[in-house]
């Protein structure tokens, strides 16, 4: 089985952890509803009525995928065992950020798309007729939450490892030998003093 390095794994993880931010964005981009409006005079949008109004249902939307994405990819980081530490838990947040950032913009590009929006510039001449804006992600709060369930569940995950390792298996158990030493453990010292007979010393001439 092919071993990484810790740095690299990690790495490896935070680029995980983007990328399921863009394929939460595509998602995001394809369920989340548009906003029905009337163009008013001088361009202004006014809702139909507030169930049409549909700002506040695709904020939801993305809140939840992104807790979704966060929860996957934070579980994913601390199964990978031989990666786990320091290095890891930063770049599953580091990663997170950066793909709450790019579901916000993939997701915003799928929506405009969906819908058909003729653009600021041609709302002058359409007053009085009903369009569908495409929904966006306007609160920068919602990006934070991608990065946030990822640490939360990998530092629950910490606090609950029983070893001292993580369970990566980078500490090697002492286990102790026959004649009562640890194995791994150094020789102990010679002797200093010489066994001499009972009585201490005898004197030759």
């Amino acid at each position: 089985m092919r071993t990484f390095s810790p740095a690299r794994g990690a790495t490896l993880v935070g680029i995980g952890c983007a990328l399921a931010g863009v394929l939460g964005g595509v998602v995001w981009g394809l369920l989340a509803p548009g906003r029905t409006q009337v163009v008013a005079h001088g361009g202004l949008l006014l809702s139909v009525d507030m169930s049409a109004n549909h700002e506040f249902d695709a904020l939801a939307i993305f809140v939840w995928i992104s807790v979704v994405v966060g929860v996957v990819t934070g579980a994913a980081a601390w199964a990978w065992r031989s990666i786990r530490g320091p290095l890891t838990a930063v770049a599953v947040i580091v990663g997170g950020v950066a793909g709450a950032w790019l579901a916000a913009g993939m997701g915003d590009l799928i929506a405009q798309n969906r819908f058909d929006w003729p653009g600021a510039s041609a709302l002058d001449s359409m007053v009085g007729q009903v369009v569908v804006q495409a929904p966006s992600v306007e609160l920068w709060i919602a990006l934070v939450m991608q990065p946030l369930a990822a640490g939360l569940v990998y530092l629950v995950a910490v606090l609950l490892a029983p070893d001292a390792d993580l369970g990566s298996g980078g500490a090697q158990p002492v286990t102790p030998t026959g004649d009562g030493s640890e194995s791994g453990a150094g020789p102990g010292p010679a002797r200093s003093v010489a066994d001499h007979g009972c009585g201490g010393s005898s004197i030759t001439p």
